[in-house]
């Protein structure tokens, strides 16, 4: 055996707490008998535990994990856990520790803000007693926008013949919000035809240009600018446009139609659709107007007909009809703000409502009612 030498060594990462082992052959019965070992050598070997991942659970706490089960007593050293936010440090507060789960901890903090974070641990023991030491891992948390957190702001939907603009097709997308929002994966529905975002973020009352592909560096002047669009899908008769984030969950919608531009001298193009008071979520034709600046919009910067445009109407039920034994369909007197439409806004004879469905095309809901009516 002398001229034999190592071929490898394995250690078992995944059973980490056997107290047995054993090795098996299997080979064909016309070379039973033929193998042979020598100096084998079984031993244990122990590592400090890794840090894995960590998530955050809400405004004050976050799971961490790590690749072993770990031990109780050292978890409860608070000063074994660093949490920073842009170099200022968050204090932990507790940490908690479920025996089901014994590679994960929960640590409480005080609140946590929107950002890039990194936290540190060490001293953290596995149940054999090696401890690690100090480990980093970053994470964001990052803000989930609601409805009319960023609104549809202002509509180019006939460039041409330009005021001044270049005459490209845009939509302008306006952030409400206090939060800076990336819009990675949502969705621009224009008619029928769906454009997804690539990873671009819309500052805190900041602004995007969506518009053309190949036309973004002719807008770079103004703002923000992305190429999305492609062709003229902007219709000057009218389209519906709908912006939803990565869980389809509607953010902004409208159905915008020529007829929204009432000035005689602007009809012919050049002039840009612009809401008048962003706070007011009912896209209507009373909140649009074409824009007043000279250069015949405002992409990038706030609108020139804006101001606020208060709305002391409520909607009103104009026709009810029964399309069907289980669908009801009601005209409106006006847009409604869609996003706080619920089934719950609805009773039909006291049966029970399951869907209601709201198109802005039509300004109509159509219900559903899993009873049959007659």
């Amino acid at each position: 055996f002398a001229a034999l030498s190592l071929v490898g060594a394995k250690v078992d990462a995944e059973l980490t707490d056997a107290k047995f082992c054993g090795l098996y052959f299997k080979c064909s019965s016309t070379h039973a008998g033929e193998l042979s070992m020598d100096d084998l050598q079984i031993g244990a070997t122990n590592q400090p535990p890794q840090l894995t991942q960590f998530d955050f659970l809400g405004d004050r706490s976050i799971s961490v994990s790590f690749n072993e089960a770990i031990d109780f007593a050292s978890t409860q050293i608070l000063s074994n856990y660093s949490l920073s936010k842009d170099t200022v440090s968050i204090p932990v507060v507790a940490a908690s520790y479920n025996k089901l789960q014994p590679q994960t901890l929960v640590l409480a903090t005080d609140p946590l803000a929107y950002g890039d974070f990194t936290l540190s641990v060490h001293g953290v023991k596995d149940t054999l007693g090696l401890a690690m030491s100090e480990q980093s891992l970053n994470a964001t948390r990052t803000y989930e926008a609601q409805p009319q957190d960023i609104v549809i702001n202002e509509i180019m939907f006939d460039p041409s013949p330009a005021v001044s603009l270049p005459e490209v097709e845009y939509v302008e997308l306006y952030n409400r919000s206090s939060h800076e929002i990336n819009l990675v994966n949502w969705t621009l529905t224009v008619n029928k035809t769906q454009f997804v975002f690539p990873s671009v973020k819309i500052s805190a009352d900041g602004y995007l240009i969506v518009c053309t592909k190949g036309s973004e560096a002719q807008l770079a002047a103004y703002g923000q600018a992305l190429g999305l669009l492609s062709g003229s899908v902007l219709l000057n008769s009218g389209t519906s446009l709908d912006l939803q984030n990565a869980n389809k969950q509607s953010i902004d919608a409208l159905a915008y139609s020529s007829d929204w531009i009432s000035d005689s001298n602007k009809k012919d193009g050049g002039w840009s659709l612009e809401k008048i008071d962003a706070n007011r979520f009912c896209n209507a034709k009373g909140n649009w107007a074409a824009s007043k600046h000279p250069a015949g919009g405002t992409p990038g910067a706030v609108n020139s007909v804006a101001a606020i445009n208060t709305d002391n109407r409520p909607p009103q039920v104009s026709l009810c009809e029964l399309l069907d034994s289980v669908h009801v369909q009601l005209k409106l007197s006006k847009e409604i703000d869609a996003a706080a439409l619920t089934n719950l806004n609805f009773g039909c004879d006291q049966l029970p409502v399951d869907s209601a469905i709201y198109d802005f095309a039509s300004n109509s809901i159509s219900l559903h009612t899993n009873q049959v009516l007659s």
